[in-house]
C-alpha cells in the first residue's frame, strides 16, 4: 500500500479550504481566480422537470431572467358636483389625483356633464381634460353652444359638440391611452364662454383603475 507523508495530507487540505485569490475578470475571458458564479445564455432554454438541476439562465447580455408575477392594482370610483356660479369668462379646474403611492393606468368610466346655461343669448362653453404639466399640456378640448348640453363621455360625446381631437376613435383612443400621477395629475377645466351666469350642478364621474409606483 502506498504512503503519504502528513505533511502533504495537511497542504492538501489547506489548497481546499483556501480562498481563491487572483486579478478579477469582467467582459472577457477569465483565465485565472477568482472563481465566479454565473449563468448561461441559450437562444431557446432547456424544459427542466421536478427534481431537476438547473443552470441560472441570462439574457444575450448577460442580465439574469427573472419572472416578475403579480401587481397591485385597484379601482377607484371619483364623484364631483360643483354648483359655484361661474360668471362669464369664468373658469373652474378640478383635480383628479391618484391614492397616495398609485399612478392611474387606465380611466376606466368616465361621465362629465354640464347642463344648457339659463338666461344666456350667445356665446358656448367649453371643457378641457388636460395634465398639469408644460410637456403633455391639453388632451381633450370640447366645446358646444350655450343653448346645448355639454357632455363627455370615455366612449364618446354629445351630439352638437365640437371635440378636439375631432375624429371619435382619436377621441376615445386619447382617452384610453391617458396615465397620470399625484406629481401630473388630471385636471377638468370648465370655462363659461356665454353672456350669462351658469349656475347648473356641474357633474363629474370617473372610476380609475390605479397600480403601485
Amino acid at each position: 500500500m502506498a504512503t503519504f507523508p502528513f505533511s502533504n495530507l495537511i497542504e492538501g487540505i489547506k489548497k481546499i479550504w483556501t480562498v481563491p485569490t487572483g486579478a478579477d475578470a469582467d467582459n472577457a475571458a477569465v483565465t485565472k481566480n477568482p472563481v465566479l458564479i454565473g449563468g448561461r445564455f441559450s437562444t431557446t432554454p432547456a424544459t427542466r422537470h421536478n427534481g431537476d438541476v438547473a443552470t441560472l439562465e441570462t439574457d444575450s447580455t448577460g442580465r439574469l431572467l427573472t419572472v416578475v408575477s403579480g401587481r397591485k392594482m385597484k379601482v377607484t370610483p371619483i364623484v364631483a358636483t360643483s354648483t359655484t356660479t361661474i360668471a362669464p369668462a369664468g373658469t373652474e379646474t378640478i383635480t383628479i389625483s391618484p391614492t397616495t403611492g398609485y399612478m392611474v393606468t387606465n380611466i376606466l368610466v368616465m361621465k362629465i356633464y354640464e347642463s344648457v346655461i339659463s338666461g344666456a343669448t350667445t356665446g358656448s362653453h367649453e371643457i378641457s381634460l388636460y395634465l398639469d404639466s408644460a410637456i403633455y399640456g391639453f388632451v381633450i378640448t370640447a366645446t358646444c353652444a350655450y343653448n346645448k348640453i355639454l357632455n363627455l363621455y370615455k366612449s364618446g360625446y354629445g351630439t352638437d359638440i365640437t371635440v378636439f381631437p375631432i375624429v371619435v376613435g382619436d377621441y376615445i383612443s386619447v382617452i384610453k391611452d391617458v396615465k397620470f400621477s399625484a406629481s401630473t395629475p388630471l385636471k377638468i377645466k370648465y370655462t363659461n364662454g356665454t353672456d350669462a351666469n351658469s349656475t347648473s350642478r356641474l357633474y363629474y364621474f370617473v372610476v380609475l383603475e390605479e397600480a403601485v409606483v
